[in-house]
């Protein structure tokens, strides 16, 4: 990827160069090796093409983890379609280990109602970001939050953006992705795939959703000097997803 501050991503296509199948892995794209791939444990991926894209279907039958790059502050984006049937939350990330899914950050998909979708971002200490939709379609989302702005933001072309002001406090930890609870292995990876938000559930979800990419980058490149190549980021996202 050529987008300055590019700190980690995956592609969720069984093509060559994004997933090893022998060791189940989601091969980081921003070049920092296997530290920053994500890894499948339970389950076998399933791949779907939607449009011209290629993407895993997440029923909660496969989960994993990998280690989040932007814990502190930062841009996430995903692209990726919800096949709802019934209102419900789906949790494809969550971000710390905490029992209870809405107490770690999450990137989250909400059916409202059938004309409804909430395509979220959340964080462990209570900021949440918004994009809302009024079909099951394909989505590019990025969100970020920011420790300085004391704000989130949420676009899907880099310039219309939705701004979340919120309350700064003393440690920042409101703008933080992730929810730590001692030395546990979730309080430090991010979990993959877990629909239901219930650790050690592996039971199939009436609702599911096709996942295609997923990108973290450093602090918030639709502010500052690097604007045009984000917008430009999200274009070529866009394209290859066909939305």
């Amino acid at each position: 990827m050529s987008l300055e501050g590019y700190v980690q991503g995956y592609r969720f296509s069984d093509a060559g160069g994004f997933y090893d199948a022998a060791q189940k892995r989601f091969l980081d794209q921003a070049g920092y090796g296997a530290l920053n791939d994500l890894t499948i444990d339970t389950g076998t991926p399933v791949f779907q093409t939607v449009g011209a894209a290629r993407g895993i279907v997440l029923d909660n039958t496969v989960q994993g983890s990998f280690l989040p790059a932007t814990p502190w502050q930062g841009t996430l984006i995903v692209a990726w379609k919800p096949v709802m049937t019934a209102n419900g939350t789906l949790y494809p990330f969550l971000f710390g280990g905490a029992a209870s899914a809405p107490s770690n950050g999450t990137l989250r998909i909400v059916r409202s109602t059938a004309t409804l979708y909430y395509h979220r971002l959340t964080t462990a200490g209570g900021l949440t970001v918004t994009l809302s939709r009024s079909s099951e379609t394909a989505v590019v989302a990025a969100f970020t939050t920011s420790q300085s702005a004391a704000a989130g933001y949420a676009t899907e072309d880099g310039v219309t953006i939705t701004t979340v002001a919120g309350t700064q406090d003393v440690h920042g930890n409101r703008y933080a992705i992730g929810h730590h609870t001692g030395p546990n292995l979730h309080s430090h990876r991010a979990r993959f795939g877990n629909l239901s938000g219930v650790i050690g559930d592996v039971a199939a979800t009436a609702n599911s959703c096709i996942l295609f990419e997923f990108h973290a980058i450093q602090g918030n490149p639709f502010a500052d000097a690097r604007a045009a190549e984000a917008q430009a980021f999200l274009a070529a996202l866009r394209a290859r997803i066909g939305v």
